[in-house]
């Protein structure tokens, strides 16, 4: 079992919502990753959509996915072409336990289907060469989530979640010339479970917990790398 707690982006998209609303939300990144022998270059989009059944009860749905292309350059082998490729769905039922003016608590729990997927090809020595590894996953997510009115502008949302993966597969494929070998492996359950926090500007619905992420990520990079991420 994997814990964390994250100053981070909660599982819910908005902390409250109202009866009979529905609520859309569209966004756009580009990536851009480069440096001594990689440049990989993409980007993707997720589109978030929610329906309040009643004033107690709602059901959302995401779909996500991100492309990745580039190349990178292998010592003793050459420049390979590459290509990353995530896609993910979820979907949850919401319940409002605590409608309060300026206090809410959801809980929800629901469906989580990731997929990832990292292929390439070379030109090695007169013959070329394509392989590719992807995994795909099922989840089966459920917590809680709290909005705290901090002033007019501002909502607190702790958030505490549980992930448990009942099922997962792993294929590999590789083709030389006009040979072919290909394997597909089992994943076994295991679950995750995640708390923390995040501070929602509500005019601009902007997350800190968000903008948080992004900015460890590029502490951690090595310097020998430059990556560029642009959300909308």
């Amino acid at each position: 079992m994997q814990a964390n707690f994250d100053f981070a982006p909660p599982p819910i998209p908005s902390p409250e919502f109202k009866a009979k609303g529905t609520d859309y939300k569209l966004t756009g990144t580009y990536i851009s990753i480069s440096g001594k022998g990689i440049h990989l270059s993409g980007g993707g989009g997720d589109i978030s959509f929610r329906k309040a059944v009643t004033d107690r009860l709602a059901w959302d749905f995401q779909l996500g996915g991100m492309a990745l292309p580039g190349t990178i350059d292998l010592k003793g082998v050459g420049r390979v072409d590459v290509r990353l490729v995530s896609l993910g769905a979820s979907t949850d039922i919401e319940c409002l336990f605590i409608p309060k003016r300026g206090v809410s608590l959801i809980g929800f729990v629901g469906l989580r289907v990731p997929y990832t997927s990292m292929s390439g090809r070379v030109n090695y020595e007169g013959t070329e060469y394509k392989g590719e590894v992807s995994v795909v996953m099922v989840g089966i997510p459920f917590g809680m989530q709290a909005g705290l009115s901090a002033g007019r502008s501002w909502t607190v949302t702790p958030f505490a979640t549980a992930l448990p993966f009942i099922e997962g597969f792993v294929t590999a494929k590789i083709q030389a010339a006009d040979e072919i070998g290909a394997a597909r492996y089992k994943v076994d359950p295991f679950m995750s479970v995640n708390a923390g926090v995040d501070l929602l500007y509500v005019p601009w619905d902007l997350s800190l917990g968000a903008l948080f992420q992004h900015a460890m990520s590029a502490s951690d990079q090595n310097k020998e790398y430059q990556a560029v991420m642009l959300t909308t």
